[in-house]
């Protein structure tokens, strides 16, 4: 019985609360056959708890209810009032803020009338989270601070501390954002004086969650290394590694901005303002990729697998978008064994469908199909809309290329006109007045000018050759087609030009029949 209960702890603290969950089941097992029943409203606490952390939200709220049963056969008035706090959580996740606002105030009058000021003010804290979650973020913030204010009266600086993190979280859902980072400035204030730096680590990843929100990501990743030296310095394996991870998503959202918003007005990649911009793009890759495996390593030594599935993830999203896509299907793959073992479904779904990306990439355009609708299936399953879209925005792609001429069947189409007669019945004769578009010799000129100076050659670029072949990788590839859409004014640049069109010729015919539309 005690060693159920003590898996239960290893499993919650290694963050795999699906496990915990099966370990707490079979310890209330036990506890029933014992007849122990403050034990069991215990243990039914930690139920509804881990419950909430997996998302079960009818388990959560039978456990909570169970528990304030015995506890009221026990007479214990604070029990019935613990009980009715994780029903507030039960009922958010099940998204019913009305239920959750009522619980919680049955819950304060009970603690009100126990005494406890100090679940008291925990109470007021969760109730203002349910205000805030129905939008009504006035009206929660308002509840929240006074939960505050007896936390500050009963001279309890750590609770205080960590009463003003949450209360910036519900700031930052307002997008109250100057009194976000006020919050989090003054709770790192307070644990700074009590040198409790896993505290003051998660201040600082909270101001950097702003940060990160309102686009500041130089001063987000600052936030982000202080609060990882801090967890460096006590040891904390696993709050480093989430530093880490969240390390490399800015880094990777650097590199994507730079993807969308290249340097206006300018053609020429001599430039130097362009080769800058080159260079800063290239170190926010390679920092994102070694701030992931970072995080990768980190989570291994810590023995969390759904960390390190993450990790994962991360390190095959950033290997695909530098067009490393046998490395990324590697990690992918890698990741997703660890979310299947963890019973992860929406993760799953996610990175089954990042495995379409990756085959999408590959040209294995029928096994990016399967996987994409299968990432869809998963999503619906488990009711995930971010994952559902993602699925259906990789389906949208895939189905858009199939519905384009590839540049293989264009040729053959070519051939076979130009194998037809000429004179006599059923000849194709020229259509009268047929537009002359751009020269082609001086399309094919200004192209191969642009990706030789991308790519770095001197000597010239096989017309004939494939750019991805010629030393062209992804991000020199979004960069030449950038400078071409500003050099060749009016031709529209699709996202799939060098998969469409990889060689100079074949984007010379394209630009050419582009421009006789216009």
């Amino acid at each position: 019985m005690a060693a159920h209960g003590a898996l239960a702890h290893v499993y919650t603290e290694k963050a795999e609360p699906a496990m915990a969950l099966r370990e707490a089941d079979e310890e209330m097992s036990l506890l029933k056959e014992y007849g122990d029943r403050r034990r069991q409203a215990t243990a039914l606490l930690i139920l509804a708890y881990l419950n909430i952390e997996t998302g079960i939200a009818d388990g959560a709220a039978d456990a909570a209810d169970q528990a304030k049963a015995l506890f009221e056969e026990l007479d214990d008035v604070k029990g019935q009032g613990i009980a009715l706090y994780m029903s507030i959580f039960a009922n958010l996740a099940k998204d019913d803020q009305n239920t959750a606002i009522t619980v919680g105030e049955a819950a304060k009058e009970l603690f009100v009338k126990v005494g406890d000021k100090k679940w008291e003010a925990e109470t007021q804290l969760a109730i203002g989270i349910a205000y805030s979650l129905d939008q009504d973020f006035e009206q929660g913030l308002a509840v929240a601070k006074e939960g505050l204010g007896i936390l500050e009266g009963l001279n309890d600086p750590k609770g205080t501390a960590t009463h003003l993190i949450t209360m910036g979280k519900l700031q930052q859902m307002g997008e109250l954002f100057d009194d976000a980072i006020e919050s989090a400035t003054r709770a790192s204030n307070i644990l700074k004086n009590l040198d409790h730096k896993m505290g003051q680590a998660v201040a600082l990843h909270l101001k950097a969650d702003v940060c990160f929100q309102t686009e500041e990501l130089d001063q987000a990743l600052a936030h982000e290394f202080e609060a990882r030296s801090l967890c460096k310095s006590a040891e904390d394996r696993k709050s480093e590694a989430v530093l880490m991870l969240t390390i490399a998503c800015g880094y990777f959202e650097k590199y994507a901005k730079g993807l969308s918003n290249p340097l206006e007005g300018v053609t020429d990649p001599r430039n130097g303002a362009a080769q800058n911009h080159h260079k800063l793009m290239r170190e926010a890759h390679n920092k994102a990729f070694k701030s992931a495996r970072e995080a990768w390593a980190l989570a291994k030594k810590a023995d969390n697998r759904e960390l390190q599935a993450n990790a994962l993830l991360k390190v095959a999203q950033i290997q695909m978008i530098g067009g490393r896509y046998k490395e990324a299907m590697e990690a992918r793959d890698e990741a997703l064994q660890l979310f299947q073992q963890l019973g992860l479904k929406r993760e799953e779904s996610i990175t089954t469908t990042l495995g379409a990306e990756v085959q999408f990439g590959l040209k294995e355009i029928d096994e990016a199909t399967a996987l994409a609708e299968t990432g869809l299936e998963l999503a619906r399953a488990v009711k995930d809309g971010v994952a559902e879209n993602y699925a259906i925005e990789v389906l949208n792609v895939i189905y858009t290329s199939l519905a384009k001429p590839a540049p293989v069947v264009q040729e053959q189409v070519a051939t076979a006109v130009a194998a037809l007669p000429m004179s006599g019945a059923g000849a194709i004769a020229p259509a009268a007045n047929e537009p002359k578009g751009l020269d082609p010799d001086m399309v094919r000129e200004k192209i191969a000018n642009v990706a030789g100076e991308v790519v770095g050659v001197d000597d010239g670029l096989y017309n004939d050759s494939p750019l991805m072949e010629s030393g062209m990788d992804s991000l020199s590839a979004v960069q030449f087609r950038n400078i071409l859409t500003r050099t060749l004014e009016g031709i529209s640049m699709p996202a799939s030009l060098m998969f469409d069109y990889p060689s100079i010729n074949q984007i010379t015919e394209y630009v050419v029949e582009e421009s006789k539309r216009k």
